[in-house]
């Protein structure tokens, strides 16, 4: 019966950590834990939020936010971090490249 009720505990704990995986962090000055290359698609859904986006090589920035909106950023310069939360980087309307997630 104990290792029930550990058991059940556990799944809980599991599935609300992996609601967003920087919670209990504080504010935009904590390090990124990882970075990962983005592929600008019109289909692909990012599975967890970001911290931010950078931008390697400039340009126009189509995205999808977090919240559901659609929004072209104009003219994002070279080497920019942008602290957003996006559920796709679109190829549509993106001329920028070299863009990375910072988890």
């Amino acid at each position: 019966m104990r290792y029930a009720a550990l058991i059940a505990l556990l799944l809980a704990f599991t599935a609300s950590a992996q609601i967003n995986p920087w919670d209990n962090r504080q504010g935009a000055t904590v390090p990124a834990y990882s970075i990962k290359a983005v592929i600008l698609s019109d289909q692909y859904e990012f599975s967890l939020p970001m911290r931010a986006l950078w931008i390697g090589v400039g340009g126009n920035l189509a995205v999808v936010t977090w919240a559901g909106e659609r929004v072209t950023i104009v003219g994002v310069q070279d080497g920019t971090l942008l602290p957003l939360t996006v559920k796709q980087v679109l190829s549509t309307g993106t001329t920028a490249s070299s863009v990375q997630a910072w988890y």
